[in-house]
């Protein structure tokens, strides 16, 4: 999901108000934002499975939390959601403009880009 956000953000930035370019530091904001983005969606689909606010969680019994998340017998939709924000986020993008000139590296959790 996270390349095509990245694609989909890269096509609309570059209009032909800009030329059909932008600054290496406009590249730069839109990847961290896409990821940051992307971060911000596990989130708010994990929220989104539990009625009311998530301030209303902490009036929800356990044993109701404990339905809404493990849902495997209704198809798991929630359990997924859950296990993607406990398993957290890793991210390695790397991008090259169409001119080999610029290069922008992104990571995210626990992995590192080497040479």
């Amino acid at each position: 999901m996270l390349p095509l956000l990245i694609q989909t953000s890269l096509a609309s930035a570059l209009t032909s108000d800009n030329g059909g370019t932008l600054s290496t530091s406009a590249v730069s904001e839109l990847l961290a934002g896409a990821i940051a983005d992307f971060d911000r969606s596990i989130l708010d689909d994990l929220l989104a499975v539990f009625p009311g606010s998530p301030d209303a969680i902490d009036t929800l019994p356990d044993s109701e939390i404990n339905n809404i998340i493990n849902d495997i017998d209704l198809g798991g939709a929630n359990h997924t959601k859950v296990l993607r924000c406990m398993q957290g986020s890793t991210v390695l993008v790397s991008l090259v403009d169409p001119q080999g000139l610029n290069l922008w590296v992104c990571s995210l959790g626990d992995c590192q880009a080497g040479e």
